[in-house]
């Protein structure tokens, strides 16, 4: 009964419908094969690299030298120096060096933004006092 079913002794063309099952369960088997492929690769843990890290204090602080661009190396110690105080580096790193007690810290930020505050006020008034004097007071 099966080998009826089956016709083995005559070739002939596999029809649309058949044909069609044929290639969505082979683009089951290889989607599936490729999803268990990937599960299995992101379940096992991946061989740790070792990176040799030089995370000193100078990590990021580099200028570069580009005599196509105009920056030769007096400019570029010019630009390195620059980033530097403006990033307040050697005061932080006066500051790091000895342990200061969080109400002493306190203090200082408060006698820090006085002296600023007064700076910028005394500026004005002596700004004021100038223009004053160029009007003929």
């Amino acid at each position: 009964d099966i080998l009826s079913r089956l016709d083995l002794s005559k070739p002939r063309e596999a029809t649309s419908a058949q044909r069609r099952i044929f290639s969505d369960s082979l683009s089951r088997a290889v989607g599936e094969g490729a999803q268990s492929s990937y599960r299995a690769r992101s379940r096992a843990p991946l061989p740790a690299r070792k990176v040799e890290l030089k995370l000193g204090p100078t990590l990021g602080r580099q200028a570069h030298v580009e005599p196509e661009r105009g920056t030769d190396l007096g400019g570029a110690l010019r630009r390195l120096q620059a980033t530097l105080s403006q990033n307040r580096v050697r005061a932080d790193a006066h500051e790091q060096k000895f342990h200061v007690r969080r109400g002493m810290v306190r203090k200082q930020k408060k006698m820090q933004r006085w002296k600023k505050l007064f700076k910028f006020s005394f500026q004005g008034t002596v700004k004021k006092i100038q223009r004053m004097q160029a009007q003929g007071w």
